[in-house]
């Protein structure tokens, strides 16, 4: 399991974000399609990889559960609430198999 927050960090405009994007990801996306004449000779296993990495892929997808624990924080005389959010996903063994995606690839979406 990995952190996303450090400790002190403002979150709270981040987690309506995030709820939104995990949690409202249409299942009928609106995007067009697109059908693509594949040249002779080209290897089954290919256009398998090509098929994985042309469709669309949602976090939603590769998530298994979001956990979000607040915690109140005192100092002196203010108070703020501290949201840490774990976001774990699916085995990586599967994910890889379906959408031929990698762990970096899927931290490198949640880049600031």
């Amino acid at each position: 399991m990995r952190s996303l927050v450090e400790p002190g960090e403002a979150v709270t405009l981040g987690i309506p974000r995030l709820r939104e994007i995990v949690m409202t990801a249409s299942q009928k996306p609106k995007t067009p399609s697109m059908n693509v004449q594949i040249r002779t000779g080209i290897p089954q296993e290919e256009i398998d990889v090509f098929c994985k990495r042309a469709r669309k892929l949602t976090l939603s997808q590769l998530v298994e559960n979001v956990i979000v624990t607040e915690q109140l924080q005192a100092e002196g005389g203010s108070r703020r609430m501290q949201f840490t959010v774990c976001i774990n996903l699916f085995p990586r063994e599967e994910y890889e198999a379906v959408h031929d995606v990698e762990p970096g690839q899927i931290l490198n979406a949640f880049a600031v």
